[in-house]
């Protein structure tokens, strides 16, 4: 081997090794600040503990986020009510199915039964709580058989109009994905402008949100619009995989830590 392809090869090889220890060197002073060691400094500590941030895309001006989310739910066929405080939301409910000759049950998620607080809603004595799948047994084979659900949400996304769900005991999934009609409360202060601020949220909020040990909850959906299809001759149909109509109550007044 030639003296310069030799010295080469060398140089090569200390780079080579020169990563791997900068790299080893990282994941030990990972270590060190997860096991709680205070001799790096506290720069270094805060921006080893910190969280990547994403660059996040732009648009002009944005102004309200609440505006803008509206804007983009109604793109994707998401229709949207705004009323002042959740008491409201019954009322809503029974005019919207009204509105549209749904003449079958209504089954709402367990997070919205009331409390007992000043914010709950006066449902009627009729009302089913629980899974769709409590309900639809029952209605296979009736002629009022388009159920309507009611859930909450986590959050929505001002950039997508997205609705973003979480799965646990009191919040079904079945819920987000078999009734024809999905309704959803919505609060002002669950609007986030980001698809990467759901993330924020969720691990803010996971004690809450799920009975596991997991940073997350055992099922995240986004929901951006009612289910549709186009494979058959390109005509859009909407209610191909799930519910056909969805309607979003969005309340002004501010979520209640209690209905998390």
């Amino acid at each position: 081997m030639k003296s310069e392809t030799r010295q080469r090869s060398v140089e090569a090889r200390k780079e080579i090794l020169a990563r791997v220890g900068a790299a080893n060197q990282k994941r030990t002073n990972a270590k060190a600040v997860e096991s709680g060691n205070d001799t790096l400094p506290a720069a270094v500590q805060t921006h080893l503990k910190s969280r990547p941030s994403h660059t996040l895309p732009s648009w002009p001006v944005m102004g309200d986020d609440t505006e803008r989310l509206i804007d983009q739910m109604e793109r994707v066929q998401i229709t949207v009510t705004r009323v002042q405080t959740q008491r409201e939301v019954a009322q809503v409910v029974d005019e919207y199915r009204r509105e549209h000759g749904i003449n079958g049950p209504v089954i709402v998620s367990p997070a919205l039964q009331n409390t007992g607080s000043d914010n709950d809603i006066d449902w009627p004595d009729a009302t089913e709580f629980g899974a769709a799948r409590d309900v639809l047994p029952a209605t296979q084979n009736s002629d009022n058989s388009e159920i309507t659900s009611v859930t909450p949400c986590l959050c929505a996304v001002a950039e997508t109009g997205s609705i973003v769900t979480a799965s646990d005991e009191a919040h079904p999934s079945t819920l987000n994905f078999l009734p024809d009609n999905h309704m959803l409360v919505l609060h002002e202060n669950q609007i986030v402008r980001h698809v990467d601020d759901v993330w924020k949220e969720i691990r803010a909020k996971s004690a809450a949100l799920t009975d596991t040990t997991t940073d997350v909850p055992r099922a995240v959906n986004f929901i951006t619009g009612p289910s549709r299809t186009a494979d058959i001759e390109q005509t859009l149909e909407l209610g191909a995989h799930g519910p056909r109509r969805m309607h979003v109550i969005l309340v002004a007044a501010d979520r209640q830590p209690e209905s998390q």
